[in-house]
């Protein structure tokens, strides 16, 4: 319904002033817990003070949702959040050692409905949107999605938005 209601220009953005960090920190901590006993550790490496004017609820679920596959593709390893701030844009990155995504996969990956492997991705769950929809809330506060991604090594996701 997010995206529908995108598309139709009918979807309310409510920006706010807001503590990133406060949110970053907390995610992070949701992470941990979620990773419990699974062979992850789950790293914080750094977390600058950062006052963000964006719908808070949407830019959390963006970070949710890069942690939610984070958390389905990464058997063992590390899955590693950061947040900096310069005085160009602000930088929210989730990085993990995952299964990675195959080369001819990436320039789809944030299509609607797109799965890398179909059996492997109804076994995880989901229905192919998170990406798509962290795609619209980033170009809808301005912001730009990256993703880079390594069968057998990883994945990381670097989100960059303006500066407040």
């Amino acid at each position: 319904m997010l995206l529908a209601r995108s598309d139709s220009g009918d979807y309310p953005i409510d920006k706010k002033l807001f503590r990133l960090d406060f949110v970053v920190r907390e995610i992070f901590e949701d992470v941990k817990i979620l990773a419990e006993g699974r062979g992850l550790a789950v790293l914080l490496r750094e977390c600058s003070a950062v006052e963000f004017w964006g719908d808070e609820p949407l830019i959390r679920r963006v970070l949710m949702n890069l942690c939610d596959n984070a958390l389905k593709y990464t058997r063992n390893g590390t899955i590693e959040l950061r947040l900096r701030c310069s005085e160009r844009a602000v930088e929210l990155l989730v990085n993990d050692t995952g299964l990675g995504i195959p080369g001819e996969d990436l320039p789809h990956i944030f299509d609607r409905f797109y799965r890398v492997d179909k059996s492997r991705a109804s076994s995880a769950g989901g229905s192919g949107l998170g990406l798509a929809i962290c795609k619209w809330i980033v170009a809808a506060h301005g912001g730009r999605i990256e993703l880079e991604s390594t069968v057998g090594v990883g994945t990381k996701v670097r989100v960059l938005l303006p500066v407040s």
